[in-house]
C-alpha cells in the first residue's frame, strides 16, 4: 500500500525542492505536544504558523494522538467566544457546527482515500479532517469581539445574523484553505496529487453538510 510519507526522488522537479525543505523540518516532539496540551495559545502557534512541522508530524504518523488532542481541543474551546455572544444557551452551537460537520463527512474521507489507494492511515485522515474544524473555530474567536461590538451598537437582528453568518463562513473556509496549503507542501509527493483533487471534492461535501448543519442550529442569515 503506498503511503503517503513515499517520498519524491526527481531533484530535477522544480516541486522537489519544496520537499526537500519539508524533510529538513522536524515533526513536532512528544514533549512539545505533551507542554502545549496545557497552553491554548501555543494552539494557535502549531496550528496556523507551523503548518510545515504540522505537516512533517502528519506526514510521518508520529505522536497523532497529541497533535488530534490539540486539534479537538482547538475546536472546542475557541467555538466558545463566538457561541456565548450569541446566547449562553447557545455556546456549544459554534462547536458543533464545525466539529460536528467534519465528524459527519470524515468517514467518507477515509474510505475514499483508501478506494482511491491513497494509504491515509486512519490517524492521517482524522488529523486532516480536524485540522478544518480547530482552525475555523480559531478564526471564529476573532472574530467574536467584533460580533459582540456590532450587536451592541447596531438595530436589527437580522442584520447581525447575516454578519454572524458571513463571519462564520469566512472561519470555515480559512479552515479549508490551511488544510490545502498545508497538503501544498508535500506537493512533490507520490499520490498527493491525487489527494488533492480528492480534499477539494470532500471539502464541497464539506460545506454543503456545514450549511445544512448551520439551518438546523438555526444560524443562517
Amino acid at each position: 500500500m503506498t503511503q503517503w510519507a513515499g517520498e519524491s526522488h526527481a531533484p530535477e522537479n522544480p516541486s522537489y525542492r519544496t520537499a526537500v525543505v519539508t524533510q529538513a523540518v522536524e515533526p513536532f516532539t512528544r514533549d512539545e505536544l505533551l507542554a502545549a496540551l496545557v497552553r491554548p495559545h501555543r494552539w494557535i502557534d502549531i496550528l496556523l504558523t507551523e503548518r510545515e512541522r504540522w505537516t512533517r508530524t502528519v506526514t510521518v504518523d508520529r505522536r497523532a494522538g497529541l497533535l488530534v488532542a490539540i486539534m479537538l481541543g482547538a475546536s472546542l474551546l475557541f467555538a466558545l467566544p463566538f457561541g456565548f455572544v450569541l446566547g449562553f444557551e447557545r455556546f456549544w452551537h459554534i462547536a458543533a457546527l464545525y466539529l460536528g460537520s467534519v465528524a459527519i463527512c470524515l468517514p467518507s474521507l477515509h474510505i475514499f482515500a483508501s478506494y482511491l489507494g491513497l494509504g491515509l492511515r486512519a490517524g492521517q485522515s482524522l488529523s486532516l479532517g480536524v485540522l478544518v474544524s480547530a482552525v475555523a473555530s480559531i478564526f471564529s474567536a476573532g472574530f467574536a469581539p467584533i460580533v459582540l461590538f456590532l450587536s451592541a451598537t447596531m438595530s436589527g437582528s437580522g442584520t447581525m445574523k447575516a454578519v454572524a453568518s458571513i463571519l462564520l463562513g469566512v472561519s470555515l473556509l480559512a479552515g479549508m484553505g490551511q488544510l490545502m496549503r498545508s497538503l501544498r507542501i508535500r506537493a512533490a509527493q507520490e499520490h498527493v496529487g491525487n489527494l488533492l483533487t480528492l480534499m477539494l471534492v470532500w471539502q464541497c461535501l464539506l460545506l454543503f453538510i456545514t450549511f445544512r448543519m448551520g439551518v438546523f442550529l438555526g444560524l443562517g442569515g
